[in-house]
């Protein structure tokens, strides 16, 4: 009894307790799982990472060497024995030349992975405008379709009522089973654009589908402000501005290798010259030779630089320099176009969709609305009633792709900048 009736609490308060909500899938939160838990982003991060490891294995200093040493004639008693130690010296500020290199790679990799979550925003916007323009396609279509039953409906009737021919009802039956063949391709669509997106993003869950409008709030700055600030502040433009400073550290990294390395050396042996008689003849005459001592010894080795100066490696990094400076030129007169394309493109279809919207439609709708009652009334034949529909329906498609051209073009304008629009003052 008591069990049972503890069951039946649990199932109460299961019953009472809210279902927790998927979060609204809004073009901020697919680009934040992207960018915090997609499988692309994640493999960005590990670029830091490795240009990291190369800065601790610049800054590390030669290692020593340690030889051991035995000599003998062979003759009884005649050996010589003891350590050896080398440590090569780096001359011509070799590991500074390094370290700063490393440093400039470390930066330039920064740069490099900014530049690439840069195009990975603009992709994962770009795929979910094309998914919320499918889910708005799916929607339209669905409108068409009960637009069309309704019609198809009201045409049964006045067949019912011999007000008009069977004909219409036939025209009406085939243009909704058209529309219904175009909703299941935008349906498909649909699913299609959302699959494409989670390639980015990771999996989405259980949310529905996409919330947000096409076309939003565009910038409010003007066409050269937003080209300076873009100049001041895309991250390839920064990393196009490292790898300059990193080829000329490596230019320094060259030049230092031209200047040999000093090689010290030094040992401590033990020399055993010790001889029984019997090594000396006429035997007898030496009653034998007893001679051990320790030896320290001490050098410097430095090769001398005769065929090999570096010459050809140092003229080839002062070249790389040139063509950076040279890629970095060509890159800002890129974003200039960049910018000013997607700013132009926005404001066109940004005008275009307004004038859909604001004279067109309306126009269309009152039109369709019109002829509807009149159809109804029978003052109109069934090809005005489906010309009208077909006029308002394309109307709204044009509207709606051209919604969706502002927002990629919105989308382009702020990867071109490099920040969100929202960002800028």
């Amino acid at each position: 009894m008591f069990r049972r009736l503890l069951c039946s609490a649990g199932l109460i308060v299961l019953a009472l307790t809210p279902l927790r909500a998927e979060p609204a899938l809004t073009m901020e939160r697919v680009v934040s799982q992207a960018l915090s838990s997609g499988p692309r982003a994640s493999a960005l991060a590990l670029r830091t990472d490795v240009a990291r490891g190369r800065l601790v294995q610049a800054g590390a200093f030669p290692n020593p060497r340690v030889g051991a040493e035995l000599q003998t004639t062979g003759l009884n008693g005649l050996q010589w024995y003891g350590l050896t130690a080398a440590q090569e010296l780096e001359l011509g500020g070799k590991r500074a030349a390094r370290v700063r290199a490393a440093e400039a790679e470390l930066e330039l990799a920064d740069w490099q992975v900014a530049d690439a979550r840069r195009g990975l925003v603009l992709e994962v916007k770009s795929r979910f405008v094309t998914w919320l323009f499918a889910c708005e396609l799916e929607k339209l279509r669905r409108e068409s379709l009960e637009l069309s039953d309704r019609q198809l409906e009201l045409a049964r009737k006045r067949l019912e009522l011999g007000d008009v021919a069977g004909v219409d009802v036939t025209w009406l039956g085939a243009e909704r089973e058209r529309r219904q063949a175009a909703l299941e391709l935008a349906s498909g669509a649909a699913l299609a654009a959302r699959e494409s997106l989670s390639a980015l993003t990771g999996q989405l869950g259980q949310a529905g589908p996409p919330v947000g409008t096409l076309g939003r709030e565009g910038p409010r700055e003007a066409l050269d402000e937003l080209i300076a600030r873009a100049l001041a502040e895309r991250p390839d433009l920064l990393a196009a501005a490292a790898q300059t400073r990193s080829r000329v550290c490596q230019v320094e990294v060259e030049r230092s290798r031209a200047v040999s390395n000093l090689t010290l050396t030094g040992g401590l042996a033990y020399q055993d010259n010790s001889l029984g008689a019997e090594a000396f003849l006429p035997r007898g005459v030496v009653q034998g030779l007893e001679d051990r001592t320790w030896v320290i010894s001490a050098g410097f080795e430095i090769p001398l630089p005769l065929n090999d100066t570096n010459q050809g490696n140092i003229e080839q990094s002062e070249t790389l320099v040139r063509q950076a400076e040279l890629e970095e030129e060509a890159l800002r007169l890129e974003v200039r176009a960049q910018v000013a394309e997607s700013y132009q493109r926005w404001q066109a279809a940004r005008r275009a969709r307004l004038r859909l919207t604001d004279q067109a439609l309306p126009q269309a709708r009152e039109s369709l609305e019109i002829i509807e009652r009149a159809y109804q009334l029978g003052n109109r034949s069934v090809l005005d009633l489906l010309l009208a529909q077909e006029t308002y329906l394309s109307l709204r498609l044009s509207q709606l792709e051209m919604a969706r051209d502002e927002e990629q073009s919105l989308v382009a304008l702020e990867s071109a900048l490099g920040r969100h629009l929202e960002d800028t003052p």
